[in-house]
């Protein structure tokens, strides 16, 4: 290595490169246990080094595969960002289609209607889709807790 710096070095550096390649040499005279030692314990601290700043990333949690499930008869389907629900809607179990909903504010009911199999698949109490909503968002937030403690 130092003669092909040598040919492409002018003449005062390759002074210069010599005598550091002298004093290195003849300065080091470490066993290789210890530069094995040293080498260990470099890696070892760029591996903490690494986990360190990886904690302040935020970290995916494991209800997050949680995105589904049957309430009353209703597939719902939904996802997550971060610790919320988000684009939360209802499908038929049989046909996956969207459902549709029907909203009787005398009888204080909403009813979950698939129109491709034309059937009545189930009822809440209340007159308001997003009560509805709600009460299936407090579900599937209690069970991620019992399920993904």
């Amino acid at each position: 290595m130092f003669f092909v710096m040598s040919v492409f070095l002018p003449a005062k550096f390759e002074y210069i490169l010599y005598e550091l390649n002298d004093f290195l040499s003849s300065f080091i005279d470490i066993q290789i246990w210890i530069l094995l030692v040293i080498i260990f314990l470099s890696i070892l601290g760029l591996v903490k080094l690494f986990e360190f700043i990886k904690s302040f990333y935020p970290k995916k949690h494991s209800f997050h595969t949680y995105k589904n499930d049957i309430f009353r008869n209703v597939q719902w389907k939904w996802s997550w960002n971060n610790f919320t629900i988000e684009k939360l809607w209802c499908f038929c179990p049989t046909c996956n289609q969207e459902l549709s909903y029907k909203c009787d504010h005398l009888l204080f009911k909403t009813e979950l209607l698939c129109q491709k199999c034309e059937k009545h698949l189930t009822s809440y109490d209340g007159d308001n889709i997003n009560y509805v909503l709600s009460n299936v968002k407090a579900e599937i937030r209690r069970l991620s807790k019992k399920r993904f403690k």
